[in-house]
């Protein structure tokens, strides 16, 4: 994959069973290469774990790869996480309250509005794993 239509990052893998392979990703904040987190106590750093079907190719406990995934997913993925439920709380909201529902209730049902949502992304989510597929080729 090209790097304009992939995002990728590095990772090391921890584990390989069953032609699956468990690469650790370093996850940091957006301020986490300022010259001042020291003093800030924001910046953090965390780590993640994801799965990765194996390719053909010979991969080693504690080696460094890149992961790689379609930058078109990455925005599917943000839409449905973050810009979507945003949108549905947006509009339960301004429904409830033009149509004159008190504005604590009209806040609530809006809120609840989210929980159908992410229950049909839960049942969904066999669907999703295969839509958002990981690859993995070696580091440089």
């Amino acid at each position: 994959m090209s790097s304009a239509s992939c995002i990728e990052q590095k990772g090391v893998i921890e584990r390989i069973e069953n032609g699956q392979a468990s690469v650790r990703l370093a996850v940091f904040q957006a301020c986490a290469h300022c010259h001042s987190k020291s003093a800030c106590g924001v910046a953090d750093e965390s780590t993640r774990n994801i799965e990765i079907a194996l390719p053909d190719e010979n991969y080693s406990i504690g080696e460094q790869v890149m992961i790689g995934m379609k930058r078109h997913l990455g925005i599917r993925a943000t839409f449905l996480a973050y810009v979507f439920p945003f949108l549905l709380v947006m509009i339960v909201l301004i429904l409830l309250t033009t149509l004159h529902l008190n504005e604590l209730l009209s806040g609530i049902f809006s809120l609840i509005s989210l929980v159908p949502y992410f229950i049909l992304l839960y049942l969904f989510r066999d669907r999703l794993d295969r839509t958002f597929t990981f690859t993995l080729r070696k580091a440089a």
